[in-house]
């Protein structure tokens, strides 16, 4: 038997909620997805994606849909999240990069690196629920408009707008102590 009908079995005992196919599926796709994914990211981002990958597959295995081969489904899927963790870092760094700027506008203190401006952003962004940090990330960061957010979140234009007025305000508000004082 092949390798593509062995994974079509596979596929098919997995959508049934077989552990032992999840285990063994695991098992054969694991370390070489973390090779592919490493190519892109490094090592610890590339387990984390594979880990992410695997989770998704087992929780979405009955409504999985896959039109090629499991190993290309896998693979490309593997690519995909290393580039999007790639996009978002890039645009991640030029948001914290404009908040320098913007803060030395506002006489940032020299004693606060951009090291530790990005740690209090990251933290920042931790503290938010999680629907309000996702459309935040997807408009900001990801540049996606209130309208496809609202689509992919299943809620209206209105929500989403709130949402993202929601982060701002919640930044705004632990940023300022960074700020001087109004004289």
């Amino acid at each position: 038997m092949g390798n593509f009908d062995k994974d079509k079995i596979l596929l098919k005992r997995l959508r049934k909620g077989d552990r032992n196919a999840f285990d063994e599926l695991f098992r054969l796709y694991y370390a070489p997805l973390c090779v592919h994914a490493a190519q892109y990211v490094d090592d610890s981002e590339a387990e984390n994606i594979v880990q992410d990958l695997m989770l998704h597959l087992w929780e979405k295995r009955r409504e999985l849909s896959v039109s090629t081969s499991l190993r290309s489904y896998l693979f490309i899927s593997a690519r995909n999240r290393a580039l999007t963790l790639v996009s978002r870092s890039k645009t991640r760094d030029k948001v914290i990069a404009n908040l320098g700027r913007t803060m030395d506008f506002y006489f940032l203190p020299p004693s606060c690196p951009l090291d530790e401006l990005m740690a209090l952003f990251d933290s920042a962004m931790k503290k938010l629920p999680d629907d309000v940090r996702e459309a935040f990330e997807k408009s900001r960061i990801e540049g996606k408009t209130y309208k496809e957010i609202a689509q992919e979140e299943g809620v209206t234009v209105k929500v989403v707008d709130h949402r993202i007025q929601t982060a701002v305000k919640f930044l705004r508000q632990e940023f300022s102590g960074l700020l001087p004082e109004p004289g």
